[in-house]
């Protein structure tokens, strides 16, 4: 149902994804607290879909205006591939396992994550919280989700939560920008982690790249002048030595 101001954020879609841009819904959503739509666009040679919103404009060119946010992107012609750089930051977390086989995936967007998973680890299965229903909804009908999605905060859903997860992905967004969570929440993140790692002890969270973990070992752990011994056997290897060698730590 259309709403006042529709036609206006219609405008500013096509502003920003250009005049030749094909905006497929428009929907408002309660749960997410602003406007949500779905818009296809060239970039190029290449062909995307878009999952968007509005949000505040912070400092733009027009203040007062809301801001168009890309929410989630699918290459049309490669549609398991992570467009976002954050996104395949945080895939890298299926690396860290060698075998992961279960993932909780906190906020579905456009099912990227989904995509990839279906396409690269197929034996790992992913469960889907979301607590907004037109979220799901749109995911599986313009981003080819065809997984049951458990309609759910976050909160509530880590809150009743028994199950073992190999991977812990949270990426849960409103109409304000990233969701704001307390210290139980990331708690709870890090309780469902010890029980797949049968640990009481510390599991670490790293909001970064691979790279970040690394560099935090060497400069928490080392001094100028200390020797470690590298398994160099690929280019994370020589990552590490070259990080190493950086901060006076010799590689061995």
């Amino acid at each position: 149902m259309a709403r006042a101001g529709d036609a206006h954020r219609r405008e500013l879609i096509a502003d920003y994804f250009g005049a030749s841009s094909r905006l497929r819904t428009l929907r408002h959503t309660d749960a997410f607290g602003a406007a949500i739509f779905v818009v296809d666009f060239d970039r190029g040679p290449r062909h995307y879909r878009t999952l968007g919103s509005f949000g505040p404009n912070f400092g733009g060119a027009a203040p007062g205006e809301p801001q168009v946010t890309e929410q989630s992107s699918m290459d049309l012609l490669y549609p398991a591939q992570l467009v976002f750089h954050y996104e395949r930051l945080m895939s890298l977390a299926f690396a860290l396992c060698e075998q992961p086989v279960s993932a909780l995936l906190l906020g579905v967007g456009g099912a990227a994550m989904w995509r990839f998973l279906r396409a690269y680890l197929p034996e790992c299965a992913p469960i889907l919280v979301d607590a907004d229903e037109t979220v799901a909804a749109l995911a599986k009908r313009w981003f080819y989700l065809t997984q049951p999605v458990v309609i759910e905060t976050a909160q509530r859903y880590l809150a009743g939560n028994t199950a073992k997860f190999d991977v812990v992905l949270a990426d849960l967004y409103d109409s304000q920008g990233p969701a704001p969570f307390d210290e139980a929440f990331w708690q709870r993140c890090v309780d469902a982690l010890q029980r797949i790692m049968f640990t009481k002890s510390d599991v670490l969270l790293f909001t970064g790249s691979g790279s970040l973990g690394m560099e935090s070992a060497i400069v928490n752990l080392f001094s100028p002048g200390d020797r470690i011994l590298v398994c160099d056997t690929g280019n994370f290897g020589e990552r590490f030595v070259q990080i190493a060698k950086i901060y006076g730590v010799e590689p061995v």
